[in-house]
């Protein structure tokens, strides 16, 4: 297999509803269930910019991005990636309203043959969205909104 970025897709885990906010030292495991280093480096990359995916996944850039109903959301226009561990852990959205956003890709669901990502908290989900700044800060903010998110929307 080429080396080329993936998307960042774990599992649940339960664990994750009850860490703390020290984002700093995020430690995640990647698809073999080998812990991934503590070190990041992340790029955020646009629309124009090359990348590399692995060879089974698609670019995602352009695709729209709906709610499990399929109402139109946004688009996604970019990435932050972690070149330290060729992984796109976030996705840059521009909403319908113009704003651009910073979504976790593991909130995502591919659908590569209809060019378009399901979001699962929906519009709820985008309306305090962190802001994209394009820069490594990205990540801890996007970390901070959607934990809480996601606690906030548990069943």
């Amino acid at each position: 297999m080429a080396e080329g970025y993936r998307y960042y897709r774990s599992a649940v885990r339960l664990e994750f509803y009850t860490m703390p906010y020290d984002f700093g030292e995020q430690h995640f495991e990647n698809e073999t269930g080998e812990q991934l280093p503590f070190e990041h480096s992340f790029i955020a990359f646009d629309r124009s910019e090359v990348i590399a995916f692995a060879d089974d996944l698609p670019d995602i850039r352009d695709y729209a991005v709906n709610t499990p109903n399929g109402n139109l959301m946004g688009k996604i226009v970019g990435f932050l990636a972690d070149t330290a561990n060729l992984l796109i852990p976030y996705a840059y959205v521009q909403v319908t309203d113009g704003r651009i956003v910073v979504v976790p890709t593991n909130q995502f669901m591919f659908y590569p043959n209809m060019q378009l990502v399901t979001l699962e908290g929906g519009q709820e989900a985008l309306r305090y969205a962190p802001d994209a700044s394009r820069t490594a800060g990205d990540a801890a903010r996007a970390d901070r909104y959607w934990v809480e998110f996601r606690r906030q929307n548990a069943a």
